[in-house]
């Protein structure tokens, strides 16, 4: 039988089993993603797609001529802004778990 001794490893042991509780509790991480992905979707809207390389496809210009007079100056997936303020804020349309 071969006896193997590592030195430290109780400290190793010791981290790890700290490392572990830690991971126990995630809402510290989910807080910070939800925050990045909040702003990762404003930038979307922002530049209308742009910022995934992939812009969105342009309004029929049916849909847009009634858009401007019903939503006059309201960009793209815009009009009432209940879409946006639920991908991007904190209200009733909002679902985070």
């Amino acid at each position: 039988m071969v006896e193997l001794t590592i030195e430290g490893i109780d400290d190793v042991v010791t981290s790890l089993q700290g490392k572990v509780k830690r991971l126990r509790n995630l809402r510290p991480v989910w807080r910070s993603l939800l925050a990045w992905l909040r702003q990762v979707t404003i930038d979307q809207f922002a530049t209308a797609g742009g910022r995934s390389r992939d812009r969105w496809q342009p309004l029929s210009p049916i849909y847009g001529a009634r858009k401007s007079r019903v939503w006059p100056g309201k960009p793209i997936l815009r009009a009432s802004d209940r879409l946006f303020q639920s991908l991007t804020g904190s209200n009733q349309d909002s679902i985070v778990e």
